[in-house]
């Protein structure tokens, strides 16, 4: 992130590259304030916002706690006609469970399927974390025998 200051000082403009790259420096450093800042000069910059750009900044917001802000750039994401990938689903996914929202990840582990894409063991994890975290224990070994049945091993946490 200091980069991008340094580019600022010597009258470097940043590019997409360099601006997706800093929302993954915040999103691994915890910092979904200036993930989303970052994310914000990029679109009023008119940068290329891409799949990356924005996962990026879902996983942060969600790292962050930040549920509701994952979910708006997930929209946004789709709005832009951009096609969020089986990364861009689980950070959103990850962001509902960390917010106590099982019905909200269950529907987008249902949508990305409908999108063709396969779920991993991510996104079932986070899933049924999701559920657990709700109550719903039922829906949570529904979700573990899907996953069994498509030869999704569990990992051993």
């Amino acid at each position: 992130i200091s980069l991008l200051d340094v580019m600022a000082e010597r009258g470097l403009r940043p590019n997409a590259i360099t601006c997706a790259a800093a929302i993954s420096a915040c999103d691994r450093g915890s910092l979904w304030e200036r993930a989303l800042r970052l994310w914000q000069e990029m679109r009023d910059r008119e940068l290329r916002l891409d799949t990356i750009s924005y996962t990026a900044a879902i996983s942060a917001c969600g790292k962050g706690g930040h549920w509701v802000q994952s979910m708006e750039l997930f929209r946004r994401c789709r709005e832009q006609q951009l096609a969020p990938n089986v990364i861009t689903y689980n950070a959103t996914i990850s962001s509902c469970e960390k917010g106590q929202q099982w019905a909200k990840a269950v529907h987008l582990m249902d949508q990305l399927s409908v999108e063709g894409l396969a779920p991993d063991l991510v996104t079932f994890n986070a899933t049924m974390r999701a559920c657990e975290g709700g109550g719903e224990w039922q829906k949570t070994l529904c979700l573990f025998t899907q996953q069994r049945s498509r030869s999704i091993r569990p990992d051993r946490s």
